[in-house]
């Protein structure tokens, strides 16, 4: 989310923004703010998931990180998928 500065920069990452199919933002508490309002024009984004959060930041649709995924096993899923990589241009 860093770099959203200039005019044309905030085009296309609005752009970017309302064509993904993302449901939910990960983010750090540094740039919760700026990640909280771009995530305020994702149509798609229903939960915001910060790293270290603070209670102000927390509601119903943004929560603590670790609180979220400590319910779910540290294992990993079988079987194991190798990933590729993820390129982005706008």
């Amino acid at each position: 989310m860093a770099g959203i500065g200039t005019s044309a920069a905030r085009t296309s990452a609005l752009a970017a923004r309302t064509s993904s199919e993302s449901t939910v933002l990960i983010t750090s508490a540094a740039r919760a703010d700026v990640a909280l309002e771009a995530a305020a024009d994702c149509p798609n984004v229903s939960k915001v998931l910060i790293v270290d959060a603070e209670p102000e930041h927390l509601s119903d649709t943004v929560a603590d990180f670790a609180t979220a995924v400590a319910s779910h096993p540290t294992t990993p899923l079988e079987p194991e998928w190798l990933g590729t990589p993820m390129l982005y241009s706008s």
